[in-house]
């Protein structure tokens, strides 16, 4: 009896009468590039790495992994810099996209360094040719670091 069951729903699904239940699968992760510019003690250069990834049965629509480095164009890498890794949920909506998350910093003012756990918060927009503006704000070193970026997504 059990043979004959399983035959005829095999049958049905192969007719297109049922279909079978198939765990989604996560998309292709999404990774950008970005440049940026912003205030933090002073005008401040960027640049950083972003990989976006839709995690099936998670209550968030995406989850996004962020690095980025800031420093003065004066002496990049010098005496004020600082650095980020955050994790965010992100949020989409009809025309720009949110993320808020947790984050760690890392900032040097002329040797005085700082480092522990912050938030950081973006708002932005997918651009036609898979490029992306966004504006963001890291909560957590003094005074909070402001950037505006512009990336590519491939």
């Amino acid at each position: 009896m059990k043979l004959k069951s399983l035959l005829v729903a095999g049958s049905l699904c192969l007719a297109g009468e049922a279909s079978a239940q198939i765990l989604p699968l996560p998309d292709k992760p999404r990774i950008g590039l970005r440049v940026s510019a912003g205030q933090w003690n002073r005008t401040m250069v960027g640049a950083g790495l972003d990989v976006t990834v839709k995690i099936p049965f998670v209550p968030i629509p995406a989850l996004r992994f962020d690095a980025g480095l800031w420093g003065n164009p004066s002496d990049f890498g010098g005496g004020k810099r600082g650095n980020s890794i955050s994790v965010m949920g992100i949020k989409n909506f009809p025309l720009i996209y949110a993320g808020l998350g947790p984050t760690f910093y890392f900032t040097s003012d002329d040797g005085d360094h700082n480092s522990g756990l912050g938030a950081k918060l973006l708002v932005g927009a997918d651009i036609p040719g898979n490029y992306y503006i966004e504006g963001s704000i890291i909560v957590g070193p003094r005074p909070a670091a402001i950037f505006v970026s512009l990336g590519f997504k491939f």
